[in-house]
């Protein structure tokens, strides 16, 4: 097996096992026992509990990055770019409950260069959330409160899919993703039937 298979592996394990157990009452052994191999053969890809957690949110947000900037290449109005934008999301969310549930409860545990690198990533897709929503309602500043409420609500929308999401009961990701996005252009109320 390749070096990207096993660090992938170990990515997997890790969440799963952080997901399960919560972080501070996990060990690197139970990581090691969930990705098949020793401790020593762990450390190989991450040397400590702290780097497997940061490995966990970091490929989370660089995975998401990627797939949404291929996603978004040949999609140019904004409110396309915001289906597409939570469509990504909710496809990786519902493919990776494990990772998303870390990623949202375990990361502020991160210090130092590694919450350092996770925060900038973050940032980075947070702001390419705010260039849609910007172009959406027409904002010129980049700095309005308006502007930084509004994308921060539609994260409050999106981000926590994993606690009530049922397969089978709930729509898939593009059904999804179709419904958050008309409601957050358009409210609850059903919009007029345009007359003929």
């Amino acid at each position: 097996m390749r070096y990207e298979e096993r660090f992938e592996t170990v990515v997997k394990s890790a969440a799963s096992v952080f997901a399960k157990r919560g972080y501070h009452r996990a060990s690197i052994r139970d990581v090691a026992k969930a990705a098949g191999m020793s401790v020593a053969g762990l450390y190989y890809y991450c040397r400590s509990k702290d780097e497997l957690l940061f490995s966990v949110c970091y490929h989370s947000f660089d995975i998401l990055l990627q797939t949404l900037q291929r996603s978004l290449k040949s999609v140019s109005h904004p409110e396309e770019q915001l289906r597409v934008f939570i469509l990504t999301h909710f496809e990786y969310f519902l493919t990776h409950v494990e990772a998303m549930k870390v990623v949202s409860h375990e990361a502020g545990v991160l210090t130092g260069e590694f919450d350092a690198r996770v925060a900038e990533i973050k940032r980075k897709y947070y702001l390419r959330c705010q260039q849609i929503v910007q172009a959406i309602v027409g904002e010129s500043d980049s700095e309005s409160p308006r502007l930084r409420t509004t994308t921060l609500a539609l994260f409050g929308m999106i981000n926590w899919v994993y606690t009530w999401y049922r397969p089978g009961r709930d729509d898939d990701a593009k059904g999804l993703a179709d419904c958050i996005t008309e409601l957050f252009l358009h409210g609850v109320k059903p919009r007029a039937e345009t007359g003929g």
